[in-house]
């Protein structure tokens, strides 16, 4: 019987890049990802638990602390 359960975050964070019009945004992602990091440590931008899965009996549960 294992004691571990899965923790889901998510980061409810966007971010902008400016580039040339017609632009490939899967070229951008890069520096999308990079903008989200940098938010992150800098503090503007957050993450939260919003899922607990249990892989032992299949059961999804939401944080006690969980706020909509």
């Amino acid at each position: 019987m294992s004691n571990e359960v899965a923790f889901d975050f998510v980061c409810d964070t966007a971010v902008a890049v400016v580039a040339e019009a017609g632009t490939d945004p899967k070229d951008l992602e890069i520096y999308a990802v990079q903008q989200l990091i940098q938010k992150l440590l800098i503090g503007e931008a957050e993450v939260h638990c919003d899922n607990i899965y249990d892989p032992e009996t299949g059961l999804h549960s939401i944080p006690e602390n969980y706020e909509v």
